[in-house]
C-alpha cells in the first residue's frame, strides 16, 4: 500500500469518526480499526491523533478555499464558514480542540495574513499591527465558536455579514470611548443579529 493511500485511509477514518462522536472520545485504536491499519502504521505517519486531525482540517476542508477570490478578512471568514457549514457534524465535534493542530490554530493561520494586510506596515511597529490582528481574530473565533455551538442556525453568508457588523459597532464604540466622545446609538435592527450570535 502506498504512503498516499495509507494517509488517505487514515484521514477518511478520522473524518468518519469525528462526525459520529467528539474528538476527545476517539482513540488511536478506533482510528486504526476504522482505517484497517496497524498502530505501527499509524505512528509511521502521525505522531498523535491531533496531527491527523490537522490534516483532516486542511485536506478535506480548508484547502478547498480559493483565497485568490477573497478580497478582505470578511470574504475569507465567509469562505471558512462555508466549509464548516458543509459538514456540521464534523465541526460540531472538532471545534473544541485547542492547542497545536487544533481548530482555532488552523483557522487563525488562514485568517492572519488577511487581517495583517488590512493594517498599515510600520517596520518595527509591525508587532503592534500583529497584536491587533491577532486580537481581531480571537474575537472572530469566539463568535465563530458560538455559531458552531448553537448549531449554525444562520447561513455562513448571514454569519459573516453579522460578524462584519459587530466589528463596525465595536470599532465605533471603542474609538468613542478612547476619544471621550458620546457613544453612537445604533438602530436595534442592526444590533439584534449580533446579540443573537451569543445566545
Amino acid at each position: 500500500m502506498s504512503a498516499k493511500t495509507t494517509r488517505t485511509l487514515l484521514i477518511r477514518a478520522m473524518l468518519k469518526l469525528v462526525r459520529a462522536q467528539k474528538f476527545s472520545a476517539i482513540t488511536i485504536d478506533d482510528i486504526c480499526e476504522k482505517a484497517e491499519v496497524s498502530r505501527r502504521t499509524f505512528y509511521r505517519y502521525y505522531s498523535d491523533k491531533h496531527a491527523l486531525l490537522r490534516d483532516v482540517f486542511v485536506e478535506c476542508f480548508f484547502s478547498n478555499i480559493n483565497t485568490e477570490e477573497c478580497k478582505d478578512p470578511w470574504d475569507i471568514i465567509e469562505a471558512v464558514c462555508k466549509q464548516i457549514y458543509s459538514d456540521k457534524k464534523f465541526f460540531s465535534h472538532s471545534f473544541e480542540v485547542r492547542g497545536q493542530n487544533g481548530f482555532w490554530e488552523e483557522v487563525r493561520a488562514i485568517l492572519l495574513p488577511y487581517f495583517q494586510r488590512n493594517f498599515p506596515s510600520y517596520g518595527d511597529a509591525d508587532r503592534m499591527r500583529d497584536f491587533f490582528a491577532s486580537t481581531d481574530i480571537y474575537r472572530a473565533l469566539t463568535l465563530l465558536e458560538e455559531w458552531i455551538r448553537n448549531g449554525m442556525q444562520i447561513t455562513p453568508e448571514e454569519f459573516a455579514s453579522t460578524l462584519r457588523t459587530s466589528y463596525i459597532v465595536y470599532a465605533t464604540w471603542i474609538t468613542e470611548v478612547a476619544t471621550g466622545k458620546p457613544a453612537t446609538e445604533f438602530p436595534a435592527e442592526m444590533l439584534e443579529p449580533v446579540a443573537n450570535i451569543k445566545k
